[in-house]
This record gives C-alpha cells, sequence and structure tokens, in this order.
C-alpha cells in the first residue's frame, strides 16, 4: 500500500516536472522565434540599403569615368539660387 502511494506521488512529481520543462522550452522557443523574425526583417533592410551604395558607388564612379573620358568637369554646388517670379505678374487666357 505505501509502495503504491509512494509511486504515485513519485510519478506525479515527474509528470509536473516535465510539463513545467515543457511549458518553459515552448516559451523560449516562441521568445527565439520572434526574435529570429526581427533579425531577419533587420538583415533584409541591411541587404537593401548596402546594394542602394554599392549602386550609387557604381554609378558615382561611373559618372566620374565617364566626365573625365569626354573632358568634362563638375564641380560642388555650395548654394542654390532659384527664380522668384514677380508677384505683379499674373497669367490669363
Amino acid at each position: 500500500m505505501s509502495l503504491g502511494i509512494f509511486l504515485i506521488i513519485t510519478l506525479s512529481g515527474l509528470y509536473a516536472l516535465q510539463t513545467i520543462r515543457g511549458t518553459s522550452e515552448k516559451y523560449l522557443f516562441l521568445k527565439y522565434e520572434k526574435e529570429f523574425s526581427v533579425i531577419s526583417e533587420e538583415n533584409k533592410n541591411l541587404a537593401v540599403k548596402s546594394s542602394q551604395i554599392i549602386s550609387l558607388d557604381k554609378v558615382s564612379n561611373l559618372l566620374d569615368e565617364s566626365c573625365q573620358g569626354a573632358g568634362l568637369t563638375f564641380e560642388k554646388i555650395n548654394k542654390v539660387h532659384y527664380i522668384r517670379p514677380l508677384e505683379t505678374q499674373l497669367v490669363s487666357k
């Protein structure tokens, strides 16, 4: 009789421990899955940004090479001046 009670208590304890362990593993799995999705999204964004940077560098280099080959030179713009229309002029049909 006491062996049966001991066996029931022991098996119940093992079942409880196994259930707790399974729950904690499931929680960790969901946590890591969420982190993985965030990191994957960041990776996609970085891949797009790096391809844009590489393509802009290529465009800049191609522009420099083609302008030098054609004998053209460009100057860096320091200040932009816009043409402002006079306020007294009106457009009519």
